[in-house]
């Protein structure tokens, strides 16, 4: 009960802030989620032996990663206490290669700082990040060959490093497993023009 009803607290703060929130709304948003989190904690302290408390807890950390301070890490954290409980689940561990690369991604975002300091502090954190997401993500990738969110978010990390030709495999993998996916398609065609195989490119899109 605590578990869901900490997803129907996110899922109503989701819906105010859809709605361009008021100064009031604000407050209630924020009052949401609250109770998830707190929801979510009770779940997980009531039975810790259950990975599904441990995922929702890092699922509702993540969904409030962008805009809250520190989430991230909690989901991180979450992420591996249920990989602690579910050891070869390729979810749990792709999510965790996917956040490092969402913080190495944020990072990339002060490059431009004018203080020196910050940009070479940027930098460091930026490629820590990225490392530890390509071995996250390329464990994932080992351990489940057909799970495309890995291939793809390594595809994206290889993009990130200008290692085009990796990026272009991974990306092509999952292509090929799923050529329904035209942003796949679009992302493949754009590292493929960029690696000078132009008339491949057009023939992805």
């Amino acid at each position: 009960y605590s578990r869901n009803l900490s997803q129907a607290h996110l899922i109503k703060a989701a819906q105010l802030i859809q709605k361009q929130p008021s100064q009031e709304e604000a407050a209630v948003i924020q009052n949401e989620i609250k109770n998830a989190v707190d929801m979510a904690l009770s779940a997980s302290n009531t039975n810790p032996g259950n990975v599904d408390n441990f995922s929702n807890l890092a699922v509702i950390y993540q969904s409030i990663a962008s805009f809250t301070r520190g989430a991230d890490e909690f989901a991180i954290a979450n992420y591996n206490e249920a990989l602690k409980r579910e050891p070869n689940n390729p979810v749990f561990l792709g999510e965790v290669g996917k956040l490092y690369l969402l913080r190495s991604d944020a990072f990339r975002t002060q490059l431009n700082n004018n203080d020196v300091a910050v940009r070479e502090d940027a930098r460091k954190n930026m490629e820590e990040n990225l490392a530890i997401a390509e071995d996250v993500l390329k464990r994932t990738r080992d351990a489940k060959s057909d799970y495309l969110p890995a291939r793809y978010y390594l595809g994206i990390v290889y993009e990130r490093k200008s290692m085009l030709k990796e990026a272009i495999t991974e990306l092509a993998n999952v292509y090929q497993l799923n050529q329904q996916d035209i942003g796949v398609a679009f992302e493949l065609s754009i590292l493929l023009y960029r690696d000078n195989q132009k008339d491949l490119s057009l023939t992805v899109m």
